[in-house]
């Protein structure tokens, strides 16, 4: 409770985790969709 009333975006650390795999596969996917553009 105590947690949630800080307005953290994360409530435990498999949140914090998953956010940040998820951010790095889109980070990914824009990168390898910046690669292939500039390879054509």
């Amino acid at each position: 409770m105590a947690v949630k009333q800080m307005n953290t975006p994360y409530y435990n650390a498999e949140d914090f985790i998953n956010d940040q795999i998820n951010e790095t596969l889109e980070q990914y996917e824009r990168w390898l969709k910046e690669k292939g553009e500039t390879e054509k």
